[in-house]
């Protein structure tokens, strides 16, 4: 398996078709804004994305992003998935594991995500660390900053996982 980042739309077009029954459309925005096809916001948050390979094909994608302006003390797994008929094969936890060690030598103390409110991958992140810490509805109410537009459905579950040096 590959891991690697890369701007150019090309390599996004079999995951950005083959997880938008998982995520919708909403998605395509964000490949296109990492791939500089349309406007980037530049507002001072961290933001990185990885593509997939395996077998020399591109088959998911992950991310890490911040919340807070020029912080890293806490990142977010942003678009983490893999296309259907690559998941349950250990792949995910090989990815996970990347991106925790990315965020680890940043310098990160703690990872958070949320799921969809149906729950399917908790057990996934479960097995890997990972806590149920609140909805998202809580999680607005504890962090008044936090942008309601990084989240879809204030029903869906915040989970998180601290990070050991």
């Amino acid at each position: 398996m590959k891991i690697f980042q890369s701007r150019n739309i090309n390599d996004y077009k079999l995951i950005l078709e083959g997880l938008v029954e998982d995520w919708g459309y909403i998605y395509w925005s964000a490949i296109l804004r990492w791939c500089n096809i349309i406007d980037d916001k530049k507002d001072g948050k961290y933001w990185e994305v990885w593509v997939i390979e395996y077998e020399n094909r591109i088959i998911g994608i992950c991310g890490l992003w911040s919340q807070k302006e020029n912080s890293i003390e806490e990142l977010w797994l942003g678009w983490f998935g893999l296309i259907p008929e690559m998941r349950n094969k250990k792949i995910g936890n090989e990815i996970i594991k990347f991106m925790e060690n990315e965020a680890k030598r940043l310098g990160t103390r703690k990872i958070l995500s949320y799921v969809d409110k149906d729950g399917k991958p908790l057990n996934f992140y479960f097995r890997n660390g990972y806590e149920r810490v609140c909805s998202v509805r809580e999680y607005f109410k504890q962090n008044p900053t936090a942008l309601e537009d990084d989240f879809e459905d204030k029903d869906d579950h915040i989970i998180s996982k601290l990070l050991t040096f």
